[in-house]
Formats: structure tokens, C-alpha cells, sequence
């Protein structure tokens, strides 16, 4: 039975929607208003229990006592808590985001390695030709493919991380099937992106015989600012469902202002560092592995950058929780009446 509120898709017999708590029947419904009139009868199975009582002695549900009705907290498909929400700053963000990528280590390696394999043979051309004309001709369109399958892996990722935190399985063709429907919107956004960077970039170019100083201090921390306040763009998209244009100013709403952007700096950051630290210390042991067989180079460096890439995509959505949390009391109901009904 689907859900008139947040079109999640109950069990035939549901009373109830397991998500955000709507009478699925007219009877319940019915029931439910009466129960803010008759003080002790369960909204949920009209049990009498006594007035005051803060739990169904019948069923277990929660009770209003008088009050607006409260669904119950959400549960995973098993009836289990789901994994808690980040709350505790930078080092649960980032002990979070290893525990999400080591407990779904497979689903975001293969996510991952998508882009990076297909990218990897469609640019062998490169190697076996030296014809400007050819590579010129054949750089446009290896670099559109790039871009496509960069964005479906990370709304893809992305997907997978809300799933992680409503306690449900991640599959890589449904991560993928689900980021391919917001494919339009991912392009969009990063279209309009690309267009709004492209007046700081010329003045870039206005300022590239000037001192270098002058570039650090004026196009440097424009372009930091503006990454940082578009942080969270994909994840509108995957998550929240917005679309292109909407996705900035939610995102900057959420960054800039609500007061966010010093923390989702410092926190960005953070990951950046963290992440980067780990993948040079692999390519090091890549490169003592090349000097062994230049054959292992490639393969290596391949499968590696597939190892490392979905960390920071995952660091980055459990972020983006985190500040929701802090900023906006963020919770599994409301992730899973955003996620849930798309994924149907």
C-alpha cells in the first residue's frame, strides 16, 4: 500500500506507513483524530490504555497523549535501529566514513571503478598515436564521457550512503539506475557551475602578469568561497531531490546562509587531507612496484584511484548530514521521506 504523505511503498496489510506515521486506512485515519479527543486510546491500535501513559500497553506505539501525533522513530525493513546520524564533529565524520566505505566496501569500489576503467581504455588511444588532428578530434568526446560517468558514480555513491544510514542494502545497478534519473539535473548543475566560474577564470587570465601574489589573493579565495558554498549541490540533487538551479541556492542556504561555511571549510578540508594523504602514500608503493614490472604501472594506478575515490564522496555526504543535523535537527525520517519514495 503506498503512502498518500510521503509515497513510500508499505507491506498490503500496513495501517500505518512505517516512514512518516499516515493513516494508510480511512478507519485509522478515523481513530487517529479520535484519539486526540479521548485521552488513552492508542492512535495506532485503539487500545484504552491508561491517561498519561507514554507507550500502547497493546501494541507498544508511541502515544500522544493530548498533543499533535508524532509517528514513531524510524526503524530499518528488519525493525533495528539504523546507523546514528553524525553528531560528534570532524572525527566521527571521518570514523563514519571509514566505517560506511569498510562495511560497503565492494558496492563503492565497483561504483567507483566504472568511471575509472572506462576511462582508463577509452583513452589508450593516446598512447599508440602522436597525430595532433586525431587527439584533438578524440579529446572532445572522451571528455564528455568522463564527466558523464564522474557524475552518475558520485550521485550514485551519494545514493548509497543515504541508504547506508537508513540501514538498507546498497546495490551497485540500482545506485546507478537511481543517479542515471537525476542524470539531467547533475548535468545542469554542473553546467551552471561551469558558467558561473568562468567570469572568475577570465579574471584569472586579466591577472596572469601580475605578480603572483595579487592571483593568490584575489581569484584564490573567490574560487575557495564559491566551492565551499556549492559543496552540497549533488547532494541536493540525490537527496533532496531539486533540481539544477535549485540545487545552488539550496546548497548555499545551507553553507553560507546558515552560517556554515567556516566549518564546511575547515571539515572539507579535513577529508581533502586526509584522503590525500592515503592516496599518495599507495601511488609511492606503486611506483617501488612499477621499478619491479613497468607492466603492474598502469593496472595499478587504475585500480588504486578506484580504491581511494569513493572515500572522499563518502566523507562528503556523511558532511553534509552532519551539518543538516546541526543546522536543520536532521533525522532518519526525514532522509528516508526524501530517499525513499525515488527509489520505488
Amino acid at each position: 500500500m503506498i503512502c498518500p504523505q510521503c509515497k513510500y511503498q508499505n507491506r498490503d496489510d500496513a495501517r500505518f506507513c512505517r516512514i512518516c506515521g499516515t493513516a494508510l486506512r480511512e478507519d485509522d485515519a478515523e481513530g487517529s483524530h479520535a484519539s486526540s479527543l479521548e485521552p488513552g486510546l492508542c492512535p495506532s491500535c485503539g487500545h484504552q490504555n491508561e491517561p498519561g501513559a507514554q507507550y500502547c500497553a497493546s501494541c507498544g506505539a508511541a502515544q500522544d497523549n493530548g498533543h499533535e501525533h508524532r509517528p514513531t522513530e524510524y526503524l530499518t525493513p528488519t525493525g533495528n535501529q539504523p546507523p546514528a546520524l553524525p553528531r560528534g564533529g570532524f572525527t566521527d565524520i571521518v570514523s563514519q566514513s571509514f566505517s560506511v566505505y569498510i562495511e560497503h566496501f565492494w558496492p563503492f569500489f565497483l561504483i567507483s571503478l566504472l568511471p575509472q576503467l572506462v576511462g582508463g581504455v577509452i583513452s589508450l588511444p593516446f598512447f599508440f598515436t602522436e597525430n595532433i588532428s586525431v587527439l584533438l578530434l578524440i579529446a572532445v568526446p572522451i571528455t564528455i564521457v568522463q564527466i558523464v560517468l564522474s557524475l552518475l558514480s558520485v550521485g550514485a555513491a551519494t545514493y548509497g550512503v543515504g541508504r547506508h544510514f537508513l540501514g538498507l542494502p546498497i546495490n551497485v545497478s540500482n545506485s546507478y539506475r537511481f543517479a542515471l534519473a537525476q542524470l539531467a539535473r547533475l548535468v545542469g548543475v554542473f553546467l551552471l557551475i561551469l558558467l558561473l566560474i568562468i567570469p572568475v577564470f577570465l579574471l584569472s587570465l586579466l591577472l596572469i602578469y601580475t605578480p603572483i601574489a595579487s592571483i593568490t589573493l584575489i581569484v584564490l579565495p573567490i574560487f575557495a568561497f564559491f566551492a565551499i558554498a556549492w559543496l552540497f549541490v549533488t547532494h541536493a540533487v540525490v537527496i533532496e531531490r531539486r533540481g539544477s538551479i535549485n540545487s545552488l541556492t539550496r546548497s548555499w542556504d545551507l553553507v553560507v546562509k546558515q552560517k556554515n561555511w567556516s566549518l564546511t571549510f575547515g571539515y572539507a578540508l579535513g577529508l581533502v587531507l586526509v584522503v590525500a594523504g592515503i592516496y599518495i602514500l599507495g601511488l609511492l608503493v606503486i611506483t617501488a612496484l612499477s621499478s619491479i614490472s613497468e607492466i603492474l604501472a598502469f593496472p595499478l594506478t587504475l585500480a588504486f584511484g578506484a580504491l581511494v575515490a569513493p572515500l572522499l564522496q563518502i566523507g562528503l555526504t556523511v558532511m553534509y548530514f552532519y551539518i543538516r543535523a546541526r543546522s536543520e535537527s536532521y533525522n532518519h525520517k526525514q532522509l528516508a521521506a526524501e530517499l525513499l519514495h525515488v527509489a520505488q
